[in-house]
């Protein structure tokens, strides 16, 4: 069972589907980032990088995929919470802050800005 206390060391992976708006000339745009419903990711949750990616491809059915810490998210303002589904222990999602789920338009581009392309299109 994982701890519900994601460490800043955490390292959390986002797919991100091949759709127009949420690509700007081969990079993520800020749109990505952005979700009414919570930023969903996965924790790394001591699995290799290779393993989590593989894992959300095979998941989500895209290729492209981000990698950001914890602790980059805290840094910028925004709060990854643990929130486990049946079918997915490591599931988890960035909030902007504790009673607002849907980040800025700043925080999304912050979070772009510190995201790091691991596979993209």
């Amino acid at each position: 069972m994982l701890p519900t206390e994601i460490s800043d060391s955490e390292t959390l992976f986002k797919a991100i589907k091949p759709i127009n708006h949420l690509w700007k000339e081969g990079v993520p745009s800020s749109a990505a980032f952005k979700d009414s419903k919570g930023l969903s990711v996965d924790r790394d949750g001591g699995r290799s990088k290779s393993e989590c990616i593989a894992v959300l491809q095979e998941r989500i059915g895209t290729k492209a995929v981000v990698s950001f810490t914890a602790g980059e998210c805290r840094s910028i303002g925004v709060m990854p919470l643990a929130k486990p589904l049946m079918n997915n222990p490591f599931h988890a999602e960035v909030h902007r802050n504790l009673t607002e789920v849907s980040l800025s338009p700043s925080q999304a581009k912050k979070l772009r800005d510190l995201a790091k392309l691991e596979i993209g299109l």
